[in-house]
């Protein structure tokens, strides 16, 4: 993405598409051009090319970096859900319990913050669903982990894994685009890239990855 898409590796033989590598090797230019029709993230950093990029993937690496980076995506977000999901119940619990509600009928004022915090968590976890939406990363992420897995297996047919990946798509939610090329270059270093080929992700964009979606084209 800037939706690394699929985690192919960014080289100048690989990432761009062949005609277009070719016309712009003088510039020493990779561009990333979105497949029309194609899975939410299809597409990957536009940024320059190393002068002497890493060495080509074969087919089953490139599918299976494109599915470990899709498993870490997941696992990131999984993990800021459950995150939030734990909060919100301790809050919820600890706030209404009757020890504290006896501690603060002292305190009117206090009393009322408190139960006005315990409604607005309450409606949060309706709301936005934390546990539901992360038991669909954790799903994802185990879909996303089982083609990895099975891509090693040479006897996996790599069009069958590829046509595994797309249905796990279909069931992705919106990208946080950010965290997806978070994971992408954990993806590209997993697969011993070298970090030129990785993409830059401000720290405060690090910060707020969970929270804003960002313009993939941000990322470069």
């Amino acid at each position: 993405m800037a939706n690394v898409g699929e985690g192919q590796e960014a080289t100048a033989a690989t990432t761009p598409a062949a005609a277009e590598a070719a016309g712009q090797a003088d510039k020493g230019f990779a561009f990333a051009k979105p497949a029309m029709g194609g899975p939410v993230r299809d597409e990957e950093p536009s940024r320059p090319a190393p002068a002497n990029g890493p060495s080509p993937l074969t087919e089953r690496q490139k599918l299976a970096m494109r599915a470990t980076r899709n498993a870490r995506y997941h696992e990131d977000r999984e993990g800021h859900f459950d995150r939030l999901n734990r909060l919100s119940n301790f809050l919820v619990l600890a706030l209404g319990s009757s020890s504290v509600v006896a501690g603060l009928s002292a305190m009117p004022w206090l009393a009322t913050m408190s139960g006005g915090l315990t409604a607005t968590l309450g409606a949060a976890q309706l709301v936005f669903d934390f546990s539901g939406q992360a038991s669909l990363h954790r799903d994802l992420r185990k879909g996303f982990l089982s083609v990895c897995t099975r891509s090693r297996d040479e006897a996996q047919p790599i069009a069958s894994l590829n046509a595994e990946m797309e249905g796990l798509y279909c069931n992705e939610p919106p990208t946080f685009h950010a965290v997806n090329i978070m994971a992408w270059n954990t993806a590209q270093l997993a697969f011993g890239r070298p970090r030129d080929t990785l993409a830059h992700v401000p720290w405060w964009r690090a910060r707020l990855r969970h929270f804003c979606r960002f313009d993939p084209a941000a990322f470069t």
